[in-house]
């Protein structure tokens, strides 16, 4: 999934920002492994501030992997996740997987080409850093903004994931465009619904960084 990654960055230093990117050609190691690496990009940002993390769809499945690690590890803060049309479980049937299998931007045999790609036929795919649905305790993770489409495949997944989070006592808003298409952010100069999403989620993440 060459063009997803994770960035993050400072709130005392804006500038000082890393982009993680687990996806491109097919990893030589377990996709565990892999997501793992992302672990340690974080841990060499300038912590001083509080970090942001946020992508979409493969991106987003890493910002909410590296989330889970930085609270295992004690660190470093992660403030806020924001999560746009995110993959959180890999292998897994839904019923928006199936019902928007081919013909709504983003179709099921693309994803799994991707996932094929990803990760070697032997990795875990119940692995919580493959799969972030998949971990056993989500209480304790930072805040969470998930942005959903209603004709994504990736749907159904990702509102599990924000309300296994709430489940779990963590602060959730769940930003659901029931009429759009996965990545629908990407087509604003097409689509008004588009920049309204994109001005609601900075509205969102402008609230925590002023807050």
């Amino acid at each position: 999934m060459t063009c997803c990654a994770v960035s993050l960055w400072s709130s005392s230093h804006p500038a000082n920002a890393a982009w993680l990117s687990g996806f491109g050609a097919r990893p030589s190691t377990s996709g565990p492994r892999v997501a793992g690496s992302t672990g340690g990009g974080i841990e060499s940002l300038e912590t001083r501030g509080l970090l942001y993390g946020t992508d979409y769809a493969a991106g987003g499945a890493l910002a909410a992997i590296v989330a889970q690690q930085a609270k295992a590890k004690g660190g470093p803060k992660i403030a806020y996740q924001m999560l746009f049309f995110p993959v959180t479980q890999i292998g897994e049937e839904t019923v928006s997987l199936n019902e928007f299998a081919e013909g709504y931007l983003l179709d099921r045999a693309t994803l799994f080409w991707f996932y094929e790609h990803y990760l070697p036929s032997d990795a875990d795919r119940a692995d919580s850093r493959v799969s972030p649905l998949k971990a056993a305790d989500l209480s304790g993770l930072p805040p969470a903004y998930v942005m959903l489409a209603g004709f994504d495949p990736l749907h159904d997944e990702g509102l599990a994931y924000a309300e296994r989070l709430r489940a779990a006592g963590v602060e959730v808003q769940i930003a659901d465009y029931p009429d759009m298409v996965h990545a629908f952010i990407l087509l604003q100069a097409a689509v008004p619904q588009a920049q309204r999403a994109i001005a609601a989620a900075g509205a969102a993440l402008k609230a925590v960084v002023e807050g």
